[in-house]
Protein backbone atom coordinates (compact mmCIF):
# COMPACT_ATOMS: atom_id res chain seq x y z
CA UNK A 1 0.00 0.00 0.00
CA UNK A 2 2.82 2.41 0.93
CA UNK A 3 4.61 1.77 -2.37
CA UNK A 4 1.43 2.31 -4.34
CA UNK A 5 0.73 5.60 -2.58
CA UNK A 6 4.23 6.88 -3.12
CA UNK A 7 3.92 6.21 -6.84
CA UNK A 8 0.83 8.44 -6.96
CA UNK A 9 2.40 11.45 -5.27
CA UNK A 10 3.76 13.89 -7.85
CA UNK A 11 7.42 14.72 -7.46
CA UNK A 12 7.94 12.50 -4.41
CA UNK A 13 11.42 11.33 -5.38
CA UNK A 14 12.65 14.93 -5.56
CA UNK A 15 10.74 16.23 -2.53
CA UNK A 16 11.93 13.41 -0.29
CA UNK A 17 15.46 14.77 -0.53
CA UNK A 18 14.43 18.28 0.47
CA UNK A 19 14.60 19.54 4.02
CA UNK A 20 11.42 21.55 3.82
CA UNK A 21 9.86 21.15 7.28
CA UNK A 22 6.28 21.45 6.09
CA UNK A 23 6.59 18.77 3.44
CA UNK A 24 8.42 16.55 5.89
CA UNK A 25 5.57 17.01 8.38
CA UNK A 26 2.93 16.08 5.81
CA UNK A 27 4.91 13.02 4.73
CA UNK A 28 5.47 12.10 8.39
CA UNK A 29 1.72 11.97 9.00
CA UNK A 30 1.33 9.62 6.04
CA UNK A 31 4.13 7.34 7.21
CA UNK A 32 2.99 7.34 10.83
CA UNK A 33 -0.58 6.47 9.85
CA UNK A 34 0.42 3.58 7.61
CA UNK A 35 2.63 2.06 10.30
CA UNK A 36 -0.03 2.28 13.02
CA UNK A 37 -0.97 -1.41 13.32
CA UNK A 38 -4.06 -0.76 15.45
CA UNK A 39 -5.36 1.76 12.91
CA UNK A 40 -4.70 -0.60 10.01
CA UNK A 41 -6.53 -3.44 11.77
CA UNK A 42 -9.65 -1.37 12.50
CA UNK A 43 -12.25 -2.83 10.07
CA UNK A 44 -14.31 0.39 10.01
CA UNK A 45 -11.32 2.52 8.99
CA UNK A 46 -12.42 5.28 11.41
CA UNK A 47 -9.20 5.07 13.42
CA UNK A 48 -7.14 5.33 10.25
CA UNK A 49 -9.03 8.36 8.90
CA UNK A 50 -9.15 10.00 12.33
CA UNK A 51 -5.40 9.52 12.73
CA UNK A 52 -4.76 11.32 9.43
CA UNK A 53 -6.93 14.30 10.40
CA UNK A 54 -5.43 14.67 13.87
CA UNK A 55 -1.90 14.15 12.53
CA UNK A 56 -2.23 16.94 9.97
CA UNK A 57 -3.42 19.38 12.64
CA UNK A 58 -0.97 18.22 15.31
CA UNK A 59 2.19 18.13 13.20
CA UNK A 60 1.73 21.22 11.06
CA UNK A 61 1.25 24.63 12.63
CA UNK A 62 -0.25 26.03 9.42
CA UNK A 63 -3.12 23.48 9.20
CA UNK A 64 -6.23 24.83 10.94
CA UNK A 65 -8.40 21.73 10.64
CA UNK A 66 -8.83 18.61 8.49
CA UNK A 67 -11.68 16.23 7.89
CA UNK A 68 -13.35 13.62 5.70
CA UNK A 69 -16.89 14.43 4.56
CA UNK A 70 -19.31 11.88 3.08
CA UNK A 71 -22.19 12.64 0.72
CA UNK A 72 -25.54 11.36 1.96
CA UNK A 73 -28.81 10.74 0.09
CA UNK A 74 -29.98 14.29 0.79
CA UNK A 75 -27.04 15.83 -1.12
CA UNK A 76 -25.40 16.96 2.10
CA UNK A 77 -21.77 16.38 3.03
CA UNK A 78 -21.58 15.01 6.59
CA UNK A 79 -18.27 14.90 8.54
CA UNK A 80 -17.03 11.33 8.98
CA UNK A 81 -13.85 12.41 10.79
CA UNK A 82 -12.86 15.95 11.76
CA UNK A 83 -10.03 17.40 13.85
CA UNK A 84 -9.30 21.02 14.75
CA UNK A 85 -12.95 22.14 14.52
CA UNK A 86 -16.28 21.23 16.11
CA UNK A 87 -18.24 18.71 14.04
CA UNK A 88 -21.46 19.13 16.04
CA UNK A 89 -24.10 20.32 13.58
CA UNK A 90 -21.54 20.92 10.83
CA UNK A 91 -22.71 19.90 7.36
CA UNK A 92 -22.16 21.14 3.81
CA UNK A 93 -25.38 21.43 1.76
CA UNK A 94 -25.11 21.31 -2.01
CA UNK A 95 -24.94 24.82 -3.47
CA UNK A 96 -23.51 26.43 -6.63
CA UNK A 97 -19.90 27.57 -6.33
CA UNK A 98 -19.22 25.64 -3.14
CA UNK A 99 -15.60 24.38 -3.36
CA UNK A 100 -16.37 20.97 -1.84
CA UNK A 101 -19.23 20.30 -4.27
CA UNK A 102 -17.23 21.66 -7.21
CA UNK A 103 -14.47 19.17 -6.38
CA UNK A 104 -17.00 16.32 -6.38
CA UNK A 105 -18.65 17.49 -9.60
CA UNK A 106 -15.40 17.88 -11.56
CA UNK A 107 -13.63 14.96 -9.83
CA UNK A 108 -10.52 17.08 -9.26
CA UNK A 109 -9.06 19.08 -6.33
CA UNK A 110 -10.38 22.60 -5.73
CA UNK A 111 -8.61 25.24 -3.61
CA UNK A 112 -10.65 28.12 -2.21
CA UNK A 113 -8.78 31.24 -1.04
CA UNK A 114 -10.18 33.72 1.44
CA UNK A 115 -10.94 37.02 -0.24
CA UNK A 116 -11.40 35.47 -3.67
CA UNK A 117 -15.12 34.95 -4.07
CA UNK A 118 -17.92 34.51 -1.55
CA UNK A 119 -17.10 32.56 1.61
CA UNK A 120 -19.19 29.37 1.94
CA UNK A 121 -21.73 29.69 4.75
CA UNK A 122 -20.60 26.45 6.42
CA UNK A 123 -17.01 27.73 6.53
CA UNK A 124 -18.08 30.95 8.21
CA UNK A 125 -20.03 28.97 10.84
CA UNK A 126 -16.78 27.42 12.09
CA UNK A 127 -15.73 30.80 13.43
CA UNK A 128 -12.17 30.30 12.18
CA UNK A 129 -10.92 32.57 9.41
CA UNK A 130 -9.02 30.00 7.35
CA UNK A 131 -6.88 31.52 4.61
CA UNK A 132 -7.21 28.56 2.23
CA UNK A 133 -9.34 25.44 2.01
CA UNK A 134 -8.36 22.53 -0.26
CA UNK A 135 -10.96 19.91 -1.25
CA UNK A 136 -9.86 16.51 -2.57
CA UNK A 137 -12.68 14.31 -3.95
CA UNK A 138 -12.70 10.51 -3.89
CA UNK A 139 -15.09 7.57 -3.86
CA UNK A 140 -17.42 5.99 -6.41
CA UNK A 141 -21.01 6.54 -7.49
CA UNK A 142 -22.67 4.91 -4.49
CA UNK A 143 -20.26 6.41 -1.92
CA UNK A 144 -18.81 9.83 -2.67
CA UNK A 145 -16.65 11.78 -0.26
CA UNK A 146 -14.22 14.67 -0.06
CA UNK A 147 -11.17 15.29 2.10
CA UNK A 148 -10.93 18.93 3.24
CA UNK A 149 -7.85 20.63 4.67
CA UNK A 150 -8.00 24.25 5.90
CA UNK A 151 -4.88 26.33 6.55
CA UNK A 152 -4.09 29.61 8.30
CA UNK A 153 -1.68 30.73 5.58
CA UNK A 154 -2.56 31.89 2.06
CA UNK A 155 -0.46 30.28 -0.69
CA UNK A 156 0.23 27.25 1.51
CA UNK A 157 -0.90 24.59 -0.97
CA UNK A 158 1.00 26.21 -3.83
CA UNK A 159 4.18 26.31 -1.78
CA UNK A 160 3.96 22.82 -0.26
CA UNK A 161 2.30 21.21 -3.27
CA UNK A 162 -1.28 19.98 -3.19
CA UNK A 163 -0.13 16.65 -4.67
CA UNK A 164 1.21 15.71 -1.23
CA UNK A 165 -2.34 15.70 0.08
CA UNK A 166 -3.65 13.48 -2.69
CA UNK A 167 -2.29 10.49 -0.78
CA UNK A 168 -4.79 11.16 2.01
CA UNK A 169 -7.62 11.14 -0.52
CA UNK A 170 -6.28 7.82 -1.87
CA UNK A 171 -6.32 6.35 1.64
CA UNK A 172 -9.87 7.59 2.18
CA UNK A 173 -10.86 6.03 -1.12
CA UNK A 174 -9.34 2.71 -0.11
CA UNK A 175 -11.04 2.74 3.29
CA UNK A 176 -14.45 3.56 1.82
CA UNK A 177 -14.05 0.94 -0.90
CA UNK A 178 -13.22 -1.76 1.65
CA UNK A 179 -15.99 -0.60 3.95
CA UNK A 180 -18.46 -0.68 1.07
CA UNK A 181 -17.43 -4.24 0.24
CA UNK A 182 -17.94 -5.25 3.87
CA UNK A 183 -21.46 -3.80 3.82
CA UNK A 184 -22.50 -5.35 0.51
CA UNK A 185 -23.85 -8.76 -0.36
CA UNK A 186 -21.18 -10.33 -2.61
CA UNK A 187 -23.72 -12.22 -4.77
CA UNK A 188 -26.13 -9.41 -5.64
CA UNK A 189 -24.15 -6.28 -4.75
CA UNK A 190 -27.06 -5.11 -2.59
CA UNK A 191 -26.65 -3.63 0.91
CA UNK A 192 -26.43 -6.34 3.57
CA UNK A 193 -28.30 -6.41 6.90
CA UNK A 194 -25.84 -4.10 8.66
CA UNK A 195 -25.99 -1.42 5.98
CA UNK A 196 -29.79 -1.86 5.76
CA UNK A 197 -30.12 -1.12 9.49
CA UNK A 198 -27.82 1.91 9.14
CA UNK A 199 -29.99 3.29 6.34
CA UNK A 200 -33.15 2.47 8.27
CA UNK A 201 -31.84 4.53 11.19
CA UNK A 202 -30.98 7.42 8.86
CA UNK A 203 -34.28 7.31 6.91
CA UNK A 204 -36.24 7.09 10.15
CA UNK A 205 -34.65 10.32 11.43
CA UNK A 206 -35.16 12.10 8.10
CA UNK A 207 -38.83 11.11 7.79
CA UNK A 208 -39.51 12.18 11.35
CA UNK A 209 -38.37 15.72 10.55
CA UNK A 210 -40.41 15.85 7.33
CA UNK A 211 -43.59 14.39 8.84
CA UNK A 212 -43.77 11.80 6.09
CA UNK A 213 -44.13 8.01 6.17
CA UNK A 214 -41.30 5.51 5.94
CA UNK A 215 -42.24 2.06 4.65
CA UNK A 216 -40.18 -0.82 6.08
CA UNK A 217 -40.72 -4.16 4.38
CA UNK A 218 -39.37 -7.70 4.27
CA UNK A 219 -40.12 -10.19 1.53
CA UNK A 220 -38.92 -13.65 0.63
CA UNK A 221 -39.48 -16.01 -2.27
CA UNK A 222 -42.14 -18.72 -2.18
CA UNK A 223 -40.65 -21.85 -3.72
CA UNK A 224 -36.98 -20.86 -3.55
CA UNK A 225 -36.00 -24.03 -1.68
CA UNK A 226 -37.55 -26.17 -4.41
CA UNK A 227 -35.37 -24.40 -7.02
CA UNK A 228 -32.24 -25.15 -4.99
CA UNK A 229 -33.28 -28.76 -4.40
CA UNK A 230 -34.14 -29.42 -8.05
CA UNK A 231 -31.39 -27.59 -9.97
CA UNK A 232 -28.76 -26.84 -7.35
CA UNK A 233 -27.43 -23.74 -5.61
CA UNK A 234 -25.97 -22.25 -8.80
CA UNK A 235 -29.50 -22.00 -10.21
CA UNK A 236 -30.69 -20.53 -6.92
CA UNK A 237 -27.96 -17.86 -7.08
CA UNK A 238 -28.93 -17.00 -10.65
CA UNK A 239 -32.57 -16.71 -9.59
CA UNK A 240 -31.62 -14.25 -6.82
CA UNK A 241 -29.67 -12.11 -9.29
CA UNK A 242 -32.62 -12.06 -11.71
CA UNK A 243 -34.99 -11.13 -8.87
CA UNK A 244 -32.81 -8.12 -8.03
CA UNK A 245 -32.60 -7.11 -11.71
CA UNK A 246 -36.41 -7.13 -11.95
CA UNK A 247 -37.19 -5.31 -8.72
CA UNK A 248 -34.56 -2.55 -8.83
CA UNK A 249 -36.21 -0.64 -11.75
CA UNK A 250 -39.52 -0.60 -9.83
CA UNK A 251 -38.04 1.43 -6.97
CA UNK A 252 -37.55 5.19 -6.75
CA UNK A 253 -34.33 7.07 -6.21
CA UNK A 254 -33.77 7.01 -2.47
CA UNK A 255 -35.47 3.65 -1.93
CA UNK A 256 -33.33 0.78 -0.61
CA UNK A 257 -33.41 -2.87 -1.60
CA UNK A 258 -31.17 -5.07 0.57
CA UNK A 259 -30.44 -8.77 0.87
CA UNK A 260 -30.84 -9.74 4.51
CA UNK A 261 -29.84 -13.38 4.01
CA UNK A 262 -30.81 -16.42 1.96
CA UNK A 263 -33.85 -15.49 -0.14
CA UNK A 264 -34.95 -12.76 2.30
CA UNK A 265 -34.83 -9.12 1.18
CA UNK A 266 -35.43 -5.81 2.93
CA UNK A 267 -37.21 -2.72 1.56
CA UNK A 268 -36.95 0.90 2.68
CA UNK A 269 -39.49 3.27 1.09
CA UNK A 270 -38.98 6.79 2.49
CA UNK A 271 -40.89 10.01 1.89
CA UNK A 272 -44.39 8.56 1.38
CA UNK A 273 -47.65 10.38 1.97
CA UNK A 274 -49.96 7.43 2.71
CA UNK A 275 -50.04 3.69 3.39
CA UNK A 276 -51.56 3.04 -0.03
CA UNK A 277 -48.25 4.11 -1.63
CA UNK A 278 -46.51 1.17 0.07
CA UNK A 279 -49.19 -1.25 -1.08
CA UNK A 280 -48.88 -0.01 -4.68
CA UNK A 281 -45.11 -0.61 -4.74
CA UNK A 282 -45.49 -4.02 -3.08
CA UNK A 283 -48.20 -4.95 -5.58
CA UNK A 284 -45.85 -4.17 -8.48
CA UNK A 285 -43.13 -6.31 -6.94
CA UNK A 286 -45.49 -9.27 -6.49
CA UNK A 287 -46.78 -8.94 -10.05
CA UNK A 288 -43.26 -8.77 -11.49
CA UNK A 289 -42.11 -11.86 -9.59
CA UNK A 290 -45.03 -13.95 -10.85
CA UNK A 291 -43.61 -13.88 -14.37
CA UNK A 292 -41.56 -17.00 -15.26
CA UNK A 293 -37.79 -16.95 -14.74
CA UNK A 294 -35.39 -18.47 -17.29
CA UNK A 295 -32.70 -20.41 -15.43
CA UNK A 296 -31.36 -22.24 -18.48
CA UNK A 297 -33.19 -25.49 -17.71
CA UNK A 298 -36.81 -24.55 -18.11
CA UNK A 299 -39.16 -21.73 -17.17
CA UNK A 300 -39.37 -21.45 -13.38
CA UNK A 301 -42.41 -19.93 -11.69
CA UNK A 302 -42.21 -18.59 -8.14
CA UNK A 303 -43.97 -15.94 -6.08
CA UNK A 304 -43.18 -13.78 -3.08
CA UNK A 305 -44.69 -12.85 0.27
CA UNK A 306 -44.24 -9.36 1.71
CA UNK A 307 -44.74 -7.97 5.18
CA UNK A 308 -44.38 -4.27 5.96
CA UNK A 309 -44.94 -1.59 8.56
CA UNK A 310 -44.87 2.22 8.40
CA UNK A 311 -43.07 4.70 10.61
CA UNK A 312 -44.15 6.85 12.51
CA UNK A 313 -47.59 5.19 12.59
CA UNK A 314 -45.56 2.31 14.00
CA UNK A 315 -43.35 4.33 16.35
CA UNK A 316 -40.68 1.71 17.02
CA UNK A 317 -36.90 1.76 16.94
CA UNK A 318 -35.15 0.27 13.86
CA UNK A 319 -34.96 -3.25 15.32
CA UNK A 320 -38.63 -3.14 16.33
CA UNK A 321 -39.73 -1.92 12.89
CA UNK A 322 -37.83 -4.77 11.27
CA UNK A 323 -39.36 -7.29 13.67
CA UNK A 324 -42.87 -5.98 12.96
CA UNK A 325 -42.29 -6.28 9.20
CA UNK A 326 -41.13 -9.85 9.79
CA UNK A 327 -44.29 -10.57 11.80
CA UNK A 328 -46.40 -9.28 8.91
CA UNK A 329 -44.41 -11.46 6.50
CA UNK A 330 -45.18 -14.49 8.68
CA UNK A 331 -48.88 -13.59 8.49
CA UNK A 332 -48.73 -13.23 4.69
CA UNK A 333 -47.23 -16.71 4.40
CA UNK A 334 -49.75 -18.16 6.84
CA UNK A 335 -52.64 -16.78 4.78
CA UNK A 336 -51.59 -18.49 1.57
CA UNK A 337 -48.41 -16.68 0.34
CA UNK A 338 -48.11 -14.56 -2.84
CA UNK A 339 -49.49 -11.49 -1.06
CA UNK A 340 -48.48 -8.58 1.15
CA UNK A 341 -49.69 -7.82 4.65
CA UNK A 342 -49.33 -4.73 6.82
CA UNK A 343 -48.35 -5.13 10.46
CA UNK A 344 -51.15 -4.86 13.01
CA UNK A 345 -51.09 -5.03 16.79
CA UNK A 346 -53.32 -8.12 16.61
CA UNK A 347 -50.40 -9.88 14.89
CA UNK A 348 -48.20 -9.01 17.86
CA UNK A 349 -50.78 -10.44 20.24
CA UNK A 350 -50.91 -13.68 18.24
CA UNK A 351 -47.11 -13.88 18.16
CA UNK A 352 -46.94 -13.35 21.93
CA UNK A 353 -49.63 -15.99 22.44
CA UNK A 354 -47.67 -18.54 20.39
CA UNK A 355 -44.46 -17.69 22.24
CA UNK A 356 -46.20 -18.06 25.62
CA UNK A 357 -47.65 -21.43 24.57
CA UNK A 358 -44.20 -22.68 23.48
CA UNK A 359 -42.69 -21.58 26.79
CA UNK A 360 -45.50 -23.24 28.76
CA UNK A 361 -44.93 -26.55 26.97
CA UNK A 362 -41.14 -26.32 27.43
CA UNK A 363 -41.59 -25.62 31.14
CA UNK A 364 -44.03 -28.53 31.51
CA UNK A 365 -41.54 -30.84 29.78
CA UNK A 366 -38.75 -29.81 32.18
CA UNK A 367 -41.04 -30.31 35.22
CA UNK A 368 -42.50 -33.61 33.98
CA UNK A 369 -46.04 -32.21 33.66
CA UNK A 370 -46.71 -33.69 30.20
CA UNK A 371 -48.91 -36.75 30.80
CA UNK A 372 -49.49 -39.62 28.38
CA UNK A 373 -53.04 -41.02 28.27
CA UNK A 374 -54.37 -43.89 26.20
CA UNK A 375 -57.83 -44.00 24.66
CA UNK A 376 -59.09 -47.34 23.30
CA UNK A 377 -60.24 -47.66 19.68
CA UNK A 378 -63.28 -49.95 19.77
CA UNK A 379 -65.07 -51.73 16.91
CA UNK A 380 -68.84 -51.17 16.85
CA UNK A 381 -69.38 -54.20 14.65
CA UNK A 382 -70.45 -57.46 16.25
CA UNK A 383 -68.46 -60.66 16.07
CA UNK A 384 -66.13 -62.73 18.14
CA UNK A 385 -62.95 -61.55 19.76
CA UNK A 386 -62.08 -58.36 21.59
CA UNK A 387 -63.86 -55.22 20.39
CA UNK A 388 -60.69 -53.19 21.17
CA UNK A 389 -58.79 -52.71 17.90
CA UNK A 390 -56.07 -50.47 19.26
CA UNK A 391 -55.38 -47.33 21.24
CA UNK A 392 -54.84 -43.65 20.56
CA UNK A 393 -51.96 -42.08 22.49
CA UNK A 394 -52.84 -38.63 23.82
CA UNK A 395 -50.37 -36.13 25.35
CA UNK A 396 -51.95 -33.85 27.94
CA UNK A 397 -50.50 -30.83 29.75
CA UNK A 398 -51.00 -30.28 33.46
CA UNK A 399 -50.73 -26.49 34.12
CA UNK A 400 -49.88 -27.27 37.74
CA UNK A 401 -53.30 -26.81 39.29
CA UNK A 402 -54.45 -30.40 38.68
CA UNK A 403 -56.77 -29.48 35.81
CA UNK A 404 -55.53 -30.86 32.50
CA UNK A 405 -55.21 -28.36 29.70
CA UNK A 406 -57.76 -28.97 26.93
CA UNK A 407 -56.29 -29.71 23.46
Amino acid sequence: LLGDLMAQIDGYSTSARETDAERTAVFGVLLETLTDHQAMEDPSGSRLLGGICSGLVRKNAHVAWAGYFVRDQEDILIPQCLDGAHRQGLHIPKSPGDPAWEALEHRSPVIWKNGEGRMPAWLGSLGKAAAEVACFPFGEEDVQAVGIVATWQKGYFQRVGSSYFLAFAHIGDLVFRLRSQALRDPLTGLPNRQLFLDRLTHDREQNCRRERLLGVGIFDLDGFKEVNDRWGHAAGDELLRQVVARISPLLRTGDTLARLGGDEFGLLLPDLSQIDDIEVICGRILEELRRPFDLGNEATVISASIGFTAYPLDDGDPETLLRHADTALYAAKGEGKDQCRSHTWAMDAETEHRAAAREQVACALRENRLLLHYQPIVSTEGGGGSPVLGVEALLRLDPGDGNLRLP
